[in-house]
């Protein structure tokens, strides 16, 4: 089932606002945009109800504009998106229940988005940054099926890592490092556990892994090195790369090697890249 879903976000003293592009919103971001509002609201339904959803940063400010309005965490249309929704009915008839792991889940709007779309999924919501966790209890806290984990995903469990602030990137902008590799420009905000997609994949085993979203501002190298035929169980994964972010460092290299390796179609999103299995998972 889609929702007609929007976002009904208002500056008080400027009137309604459209949709901006996401290179302009980082620039109304420095100045109007924090100032405005730190909340908007989405709607469900044609027949009303709304969902209050805190968005202090403009950062969040984006990502809901990117989940609700863009929609970019949408099924691909056509066969492919037909293939999924019929392989997903499949399984529930069956009696699975699906998983879906967010991982960068930030303050929740894609986790809320995922818990409506798919009502039936348990919804694995893993963020490190203490701030943006607060937000994502918020605004997730009457959803039973979403499960919130403060930890940051990684190739490697059980691992020590350094949550920072770039100096470059704002003041909502959050990256995590091995404690060894804090250098200049970087400010040290708090330490955190990593978890790893086996141990995510362990701890909900009466599931079956559907979606994987993964926005980790340059982990992503670890993640898809580490055990890339346990990640094509997945039938969909929703990426972002941060090569832009992190010149020379090759953090979408894993990634490429992994959809070389795998039977999976490619598609594009906004920003993102849409990873599709194309035969059912054994």
């Amino acid at each position: 089932m889609l929702f007609p879903l929007t976002v009904t976000d208002r500056y008080d003293r400027f009137g309604w606002i459209p949709a901006l592009p996401k290179v302009a919103r980082y620039v109304a971001r420095s100045g109007l945009d924090n100032r405005a509002f730190d909340h908007a609201e989405v709607a469900l339904s044609e027949r009303g109800g709304r969902r209050r959803l805190a968005c202090p940063s403009g950062i969040a400010k984006i990502s809901l504009i990117e989940v609700f309005q863009n929609r970019e965490f949408d099924l691909p249309t056509g066969p492919i998106g037909t293939r999924v929704a019929e392989r997903l009915q499949q399984r529930l008839r069956e009696g699975g229940r699906p998983l879906i792991i967010d991982a960068g889940a930030n303050i929740g709007a894609t986790a809320v988005y995922f818990t409506l779309m798919y009502p039936d999924a348990t919804v694995v919501a893993v963020e490190p940054q203490s701030d943006n966790f607060r937000s994502l209890e918020a605004n997730t806290h009457a959803l039973p099926n979403v499960v919130r984990k403060q930890a940051a995903l990684h190739g490697e469990a059980g691992r020590q890592l350094e949550v920072v602030q770039p100096a470059s990137r704002g003041a909502d902008a959050f990256r995590t490092v091995a404690v060894s590799e804090v250098g200049a420009g970087l400010q040290r905000l708090e330490r955190i556990e990593t978890c790893t997609i086996r141990s995510l994949l362990d701890e909900f085993s009466g599931h079956f892994p559907f979606i994987l979203k993964v926005d980790i501002e340059g982990h992503e190298k670890e993640i898809f090195a580490a055990d890339p035929d346990l990640l094509d169980r997945f039938d969909v994964i929703f990426f972002e790369p941060h090569d832009w972010m992190l010149p020379g460092e090759a953090t979408s290299q894993s990634f490429l090697s992994f959809l070389a390796g795998h039977a999976r179609d490619f598609l594009i999103s906004g920003d993102k890249i849409i990873s599709v299995r194309r035969e059912a998972a054994a």
